[in-house]
């Protein structure tokens, strides 16, 4: 947002502090806009996603290039670039408390979710290691490292600070709060990780994979995988789901390393698919998917058939593989439990291909 509002009546945000301000309006349920405010100095900033708190108020999270100056005893500092923002708002958006959370280079929040708890977990990618010693913060272990902050809801207060990745470039664009406890978190990665031991994810293309990784409320991955082709796959959302969680996001082709549940390809030359994949959670340190048996095996236990309301939708020429494979799936644990592509179009893509040429 680069100026002030001249629609909103009484509500109009005002006059920017410099560059780019970071936003936030409040609507009530019939679209009325309640309030907006601008957040921000004299660079730009910008907020990508928001979550409530279970206490009332909320944490929004994005990037900033400069210290806030309208923000008064809640302004966040700069180390120079991009830092990543974490701000939280009461019901009115007034500012309770503010972070930036920065390393020796480029960082950026994409994703925040909130524990039923109040544990506020800010994700996102940072191009560099922290600097500040008096804090937790992450390190560095490749060109750009996916990045996980842990924040106390109420205060602020940074409780851990962890990065995830390998020598490529890796990223978290989302990420929820399960409701077994714990978070999940997606994104892409541009190879192998090499500093979550026994929970690395591996690597099936030439550019990016799509990728998960579970974590505890200390910010340790307890689990992860890849998932992808020969070309770029990458997860941009992500949300708890029953025992489970569901990543979408979208693919070039169809992927090479999830067994009987690999996704296809819908879309015809340089065209990508939407894609969407559900997870079970009684997961193994490191799912091995193996390949499906050459000669006929024992038919997989049944299972009570679905009521109406979440039976799936039998279409297609492959609905009876599929189906039987969903339903292997279920008695099964670390894998993916189904996948789907449907066609997108070129401009759906938010993806800066150039940086992994």
């Amino acid at each position: 947002m680069s100026g002030p509002s001249t629609n909103l009546g009484a509500q109009n945000w005002g006059a920017t502090q410099g560059g780019n301000d970071a936003l936030a309006v409040r609507l009530d349920g019939t679209g009325e806009v309640l309030w907006a405010r601008a957040y921000g100095g004299t660079g730009d900033e910008s907020f990508r996603k928001v979550a409530a708190l279970p206490s009332g108020g909320f944490v929004a999270v994005g990037d900033s290039d400069a210290p806030s100056t309208s923000l008064g005893a809640h302004d966040w500092g700069s180390a120079g670039d991009d830092d990543a923002i974490a701000v939280c708002l009461d019901d009115t958006g007034g500012v309770r408390w503010a972070r930036s959370i920065d390393s020796s280079a480029a960082d950026s929040f994409s994703s925040v979710a909130v524990s039923p708890g109040g544990l506020v977990v800010s994700v996102g990618e940072s191009m560099g290691a922290g600097t500040d010693p008096a804090a937790p913060s992450w390190g560095l272990e490749g060109y750009r490292d996916a990045v996980a902050v842990g924040l106390d809801g109420v205060s602020g207060e940074v409780l851990w600070a962890r990065n995830y990745g390998g020598q490529g470039a890796d990223e978290f664009r989302a990420v929820d709060a399960l409701h077994a406890g714990g978070f999940v978190a997606a994104g892409a990665a541009s190879g192998p990780s090499t500093n979550l031991g026994e929970h690395n994810w591996g690597y099936a293309g030439d550019w990016d994979d799509g990728i998960v990784v579970m974590l505890d409320d200390a910010g340790d991955a307890t689990w992860s995988v890849n998932a992808g082709c020969e070309i770029n796959d990458v997860f941009l959302a992500v949300s708890a789901a029953g025992d489970g969680f569901i990543a979408a996001g979208w693919s070039y082709w169809e992927s090479a390393n999830l067994g009987e549940h690999n996704w296809g390809h819908v879309g015809t030359g340089d065209q990508g698919d939407a894609i969407v994949v559900r997870f079970g959670t009684e997961l193994p340190p490191r799912p091995t998917i193996p390949p499906a048996p050459s000669t006929p095996s024992a038919p997989p236990a049944q299972l009570p058939a679905p009521d109406a309301a979440s039976a799936i939708p039998a279409t297609g020429d492959a609905a009876a593989p599929w189906l039987a494979a969903a339903a292997a799936g279920l008695a099964a644990s670390g894998v993916a439990l189904i996948a789907r592509a449907s066609r997108h179009s070129k401009a759906m893509r938010s993806f800066k291909q150039s940086e992994y040429q």
